[in-house]
């Protein structure tokens, strides 16, 4: 049963709310341009993607725990080896209440308050459950603000936009800042030769989440997400030549009457109940995932097309659409994409000189891997 706000305040922590309306505010706008009062100071906050720390390591790089007060540990299911990477580091994190997603249903409001936090921060996502609208407003009725970013589009604006609103939120502006630009940096080595002599753009079908039902193909990407990535990288993707939105299920005929040229498949570090999912992240087992890749091959739909005889497959780590680092992605596909022209390219030495400058632990290969 909810609680009233009254009564809810008064069970669970009223003094702290009503002493932190006597602190100095501030108004921001989140990525949806939602109006959000926030103190001038956030000491404690829940984050409600816990694949946002990508972020929060790198603007709060000593202590990228030291503010949270519970989050939706998204590491935890979707990425085991980067979940590793933190645990060695910060032990606390296992202590902390895990919440379901603010935005997809199951996040505690009770149990939110009780925390006193000074901000939620999560991400926007536009498959959001009947109740998120409702819940965003309970929280905030209660003196809790909630703001929303947005990795997932992966398009240079939204992607900035976001970083620089976690970056104001903590008061970490200077290293929001130093992130946007190397990222820029980064991306602009390929978008800046591509653009000096266009190639022809090679079609590219990125199936999301390979393995997640061994007996279907091919669940892929509309536009934005790895789409962008692909047509940064200088390549057409076939999502988001078929689809109008942000992905859905290709049927295997529209894949085998395309002709894609390049086959690229999703992976991640999930849970060993997953066992046909490609493993790709941080210290990953790369003939493991090349085992994975092939048993995947084996389907009707791969069987039948012909860029499975000439080789160009490839798979890359699913949660470079989720993170700020999709200029590695970028990079990485360009050399597949157009080899003769990034020769010289070496993302494995970006992602070590970017794990060096901006994360709290050291890098580990293992997120991609060719056939």
């Amino acid at each position: 049963m909810t609680l009233p706000r009254r009564m809810l305040l008064g069970a669970l922590g009223l003094p702290a709310f009503a002493a932190r309306a006597a602190e100095p505010m501030r108004e921001m706008h989140d990525i949806t341009g939602r109006a959000v009062r926030i103190p001038a100071v956030v000491r404690r906050m829940i984050v409600g993607d816990g694949r946002l720390m990508q972020v929060i390591a790198i603007l709060e790089r000593e202590a990228p725990f030291g503010r949270i007060v519970g989050w939706r540990d998204e590491l935890r299911t979707h990425d085991r080896g980067v979940h590793a990477d933190y645990l060695r580091l910060y032990p606390q994190m296992q202590t902390l209440p895990d919440f379901g997603s603010p935005v997809r249903g199951g996040f505690d409001v009770e149990q939110a308050v009780a925390l006193q936090p000074d901000l939620v921060i999560t991400s926007a996502d536009p498959r959001l459950s009947p109740e998120a609208g409702g819940l965003l407003h309970r929280l905030t009725s209660v003196g809790i603000p909630v703001l929303l970013v947005d990795l997932r589009q992966a398009m240079t604006d939204i992607t900035e936009r976001s970083v620089r609103l976690l970056g104001e939120a903590l008061g970490r502006e200077e290293r929001a800042e130093a992130l946007i630009a190397y990222r820029a940096a980064q991306i602009a080595r390929v978008t800046g030769r591509l653009a000096q002599a266009p190639p022809r753009a090679p079609l590219v079908m990125f199936e999301r989440a390979a393995g997640r039902d061994i007996n279907t193909c091919c669940e892929t990407v509309g536009r934005g997400g790895f789409s962008w990535m692909i047509e940064q990288s200088g390549g057409e993707s076939l999502g988001a030549r078929l689809l109008p939105a942000r992905g859905g299920l290709l049927s295997a005929e529209a894949v085998i009457e395309a002709r894609p040229e390049i086959v690229i498949m999703a992976g991640s570090n999930y849970p060993e109940e997953a066992p046909a999912r490609i493993s790709l992240g941080p210290g990953t087992d790369m003939a493991l995932a090349r085992q994975r890749m092939r048993r995947l091959l084996e389907r009707p739909a791969y069987r039948a097309m012909a860029v499975t005889r000439t080789g160009r497959i490839h798979g890359i780590w699913n949660q470079f659409a989720t993170s700020p680092y999709h200029f590695v992605a970028i990079q990485v596909m360009a050399k597949w994409l157009h080899p003769d022209r990034f020769l010289d390219l070496d993302p494995d030495a970006t992602f070590r000189e970017f794990h060096e400058r901006f994360l709290p632990f050291p890098y580990r290969p293992g997120y991609w891997v060719s056939l």
